[in-house]
């Protein structure tokens, strides 16, 4: 499981508690449903997306976003287009 919390330790974290909070909730949720459903031979998937370029995320300014990016191998944070 990966966020802005766990991935970003040096870029003011505890403003991100949120973040990693709901991916946390997210992914408890589909555990326990896959427990439930998978023996009645339900199938559970779940997509935690990572980041993506918000309105929110711009008004931290070039260098935050530029470290966000650093890590990813596309060096870039993700975009309404890669979602379809």
């Amino acid at each position: 499981m990966g966020g802005v919390a766990g991935r970003y330790p040096h870029h003011r974290c505890h403003q991100w508690a949120h973040e990693g909070a709901s991916k946390a909730a997210q992914l408890g949720f589909v555990r326990a449903s896959a427990t439930k459903l998978t023996p009645r031979g339900v199938t559970i998937n779940a997509v935690l997306p990572g980041n993506f370029m918000t309105e929110g995320l711009a008004d931290l300014g070039q260098d935050w976003v530029d470290g966000m990016a650093a890590p990813i191998p596309q060096a870039r944070l993700g975009s309404v287009e890669d979602i379809g």
